[in-house]
């Protein structure tokens, strides 16, 4: 952890917990007390953090979709089902104690 000095000269912890974003988008940078900016990392931050953003809408549309399977399997008393996408077949299958749709891929070409 590394050390600064506070006013009376004694060295103290620096804070080691992230930033306050709620304060900082009220406050103005004060000139010479900047946040560094690392270049090479905004680069890979930025990719990073879009794609994140794009699995978790992606999940939330998951998570909907398998309700959806999920009831109409279980209104129409489905408890197994084959679906077949190209070379790929999924089979489905209710798991009553888990309250959830298991889903299994067999590709044909490793079979």
């Amino acid at each position: 952890m590394a050390k600064t000095k506070s006013k009376n000269g004694e060295p103290k912890a620096e804070h080691t917990r992230g930033p306050n974003l709620k304060a900082g988008k009220r406050q103005l940078e004060i000139p010479g007390a900047e946040r560094p900016v690392n270049k090479e990392l905004e680069k890979l931050v930025a990719p990073f953090v879009s794609a994140r953003y794009e699995r978790q809408e992606l999940q939330k549309e998951e998570i909907r979709l398998h309700a959806e399977v999920l009831s109409y399997m279980r209104d129409n008393k489905i408890s197994s089902y084959v679906h077949r996408d190209g070379d790929v077949m999924y089979h489905l299958e209710v798991v009553a104690s888990d309250e959830r749709v298991k889903v299994k891929r067999y590709d044909e070409a490793s079979e």
